[in-house]
């Protein structure tokens, strides 16, 4: 892989930084990324070649690339924690080979900027504003480590851009975007932190959904704080709300750190803190509450509401808050309450979709809920069910069809 022309662009109050990706070694096609903001932080946002290098190497070491050649000088010490971020996805991953990093003008270690200020990577969903209250709950707003900055990615959802028309937001999306934006200035307002808004294309690099989750995602999310590094020198990228069990995951305790440079600190926040007792942070935070944004749906809902109240993540959240005696309060949502069919209707496609619905059982029956309760459980003991006998198929198919 090829890391060329770096460059940035200003036009009236917007600025853009970007670089081409050139493969050498695999069929994927030439792509220009690029990340693009108005405002204050625009002044500082630099076309780093740490940033870029970080949105494409692990792609580079997912695809059987031999080197990642960029143009410009990385930092020394993330050089040294990609060393061991390789090391990390080769155990992961069969596929995931190291590769060589090769800037043109060499290894340098950066300098943070003085004051230090921290950062969070903010989507309005149930770990970023956990994520936020933790921190308020923690530090005092002077305090370095207090956020004071939240950066509010646009265009990193699959979905997001129109196929076939570049790198355009689809009209569905900007509008939800438009109006979830406007709920976090709000927060914004009320927390006392500054909102900034970046567009990207970084998830369009990627060729499907399973190279960005398993391996691109951490890596592609924490890269425009690396482009901000005269503005922050700490951020914080949220947790999945797996638990203490995080399996491989392109986001992972081990993981986000090194994607630290000498002068910009990323860190994995609330690394072991379940999905539910994050709902609980947020649930007990009326303005956080207020801005919460967890849905599947592609189109934005209703004018009022900010969830669909029918897909997956809709259902268990107001599952969750159902628990804790607060969906009535909460109205981005489009229900009071939940009935046993809905419950029903959640699917459960993976680990992680049930390690999020097991915590709410006691909580359920607790609450007076036992009907839902009982749903739960019942979802939980089927996917329980299903998965261990596809597991028991796939051992013994390995054992007639030996792989070679």
């Amino acid at each position: 892989m090829r890391i060329l022309d770096l460059t940035r662009e200003e036009e009236g109050e917007r600025v853009r930084v970007a670089a081409t990706f050139r493969f050498e070694h695999c069929d994927l096609p030439e792509r220009r990324v690029f990340v693009e903001c108005a405002g204050h932080a625009g002044e500082d946002l630099q076309p780093s070649p740490d940033a870029f290098l970080l949105v494409g190497l692990p792609l580079a070491c997912w695809m059987g690339e031999r080197r990642v050649r960029i143009e410009g000088t990385v930092c020394s010490a993330l050089r040294e924690h990609l060393g061991d971020a390789m090391r990390l996805y080769a155990h992961w991953y069969e596929r995931a080979e190291p590769v060589a990093i090769e800037p043109t003008a060499g290894f340098r270690a950066t300098v943070p900027r003085t004051p230090r200020r921290s950062g969070v990577l903010l989507s309005g969903g149930v770990d970023s504003l956990a994520t936020l209250r933790a921190n308020r709950d923690t530090y005092p707003l002077e305090h370095p480590d207090a956020v004071r900055e939240a950066i509010f990615l646009r265009g990193s959802n699959t979905y997001d851009h129109l196929e076939g028309e570049g790198d355009r937001l689809a009209p569905e999306r900007a509008l939800a975007y438009d109006r979830q934006i406007e709920r976090l200035r709000r927060l914004a307002a009320s927390a006392d932190f500054e909102l900034t808004v970046l567009d990207t294309n970084a998830r369009r690099l990627y060729p499907d959904w399973a190279s960005y989750r398993d391996i691109g995602w951490g890596a592609a999310m924490l890269s425009p704080a690396q482009m901000l590094g005269r503005w922050l020198t700490d951020v914080l990228i949220s947790s999945s709300g797996y638990g203490i069990q995080v399996p491989p995951h392109g986001s992972h305790p081990l993981l986000d750190g090194l994607y630290s440079t000498a002068a910009v600190r990323a860190r994995h926040a609330l690394p072991f803190l379940g999905r539910f007792e994050k709902l609980a942070l947020v649930a007990a935070w009326p303005e956080g509450l207020e801005a919460l944004d967890v849905c599947l749906r592609i189109d934005t809902p209703e004018e009022g509401s900010a969830n669909c109240g029918a897909c997956a993540k809709c259902v268990r959240t107001m599952l969750g808050l159902v628990a804790l005696g607060r969906l009535a309060e909460a109205r981005q949502f489009p229900y009071d309450d939940l009935d046993v069919g809905q419950v029903q209707a959640v699917p459960l496609d993976d680990d992680m979709h049930a390690a999020y619905l097991e915590p709410m059982f006691e909580p359920l029956v607790a609450a007076g809920r036992p009907d839902l309760a009982e749903a739960v459980r019942r979802r939980i003991h089927r996917w329980r069910t299903r998965n261990s006998l596809r597991r028991r198929l796939s051992r013994a198919f390995r054992r007639v069809v030996p792989w070679k």
